[in-house]
């Protein structure tokens, strides 16, 4: 698939997961009919989301003094549009000239990274969007360009690699439980 295709790979499914690690934004949406595998967006520089064309929230809530002893701003706003009642369904995904990406989705949710950092060296990502467990390549954004990177194994690999991980995460709950 060539970086248009896997964009257009991601409109029509729904968010399944939306969560963080530190300021990375991560985002999966469901598998389809077409394709086994769960679309992925994560987002490595600042970002933004919007709600009914508010914004809602940003990475600069994200470390405010309630982040240090729960949940931080960020997270509270954040939760209050996953009231389960909506489903939000990818609409259109596209990147403008600064390299900044836009997720669009129904509803009125719209998530975008913000224009890069001046502190960025021309090796950090900006953003990543790409088929989970897939070998499909995957659309990576720089400070300086966006470039399709091929995965280095085979599918069957990358199936074992996942089984493999899957088997220690279920040892891992059974020893937490026992």
């Amino acid at each position: 698939m060539n970086s248009n295709e896997i964009f257009q790979s991601g409109v029509g499914r729904s968010i399944t997961f939306f969560g963080r690690t530190a300021d990375m934004l991560s985002l999966s949406l469901s598998a389809t009919e077409q394709s086994p595998y769960e679309f992925a967006v994560h987002i490595m520089t600042m970002s933004e989301v919007y709600y009914q064309n508010q914004l809602l929230t940003s990475t600069n809530d994200m470390y405010d003094d309630n982040g240090i002893y729960g949940a931080a701003t960020y997270d509270k706003k954040i939760s209050e549009i996953w009231t389960g009642k909506e489903k939000y369904t990818l609409q259109k995904l596209f990147y403008d000239d600064f390299y900044c990406l836009h997720a669009i989705f129904d509803h009125g949710l719209e998530i975008c990274s913000c224009p890069n950092e001046e502190n960025l060296s021309d090796t950090d990502e900006l953003w990543r969007v790409f088929l989970a467990w897939s070998v499909e390549s995957q659309v990576v954004a720089y400070p300086n360009r966006i470039e399709e990177e091929k995965i280095a194994c085979t599918q069957e690999e990358l199936n074992c690699i996942r089984n493999e991980l899957v088997k220690r995460r279920r040892k891992h709950k059974k020893s937490v439980i026992d």
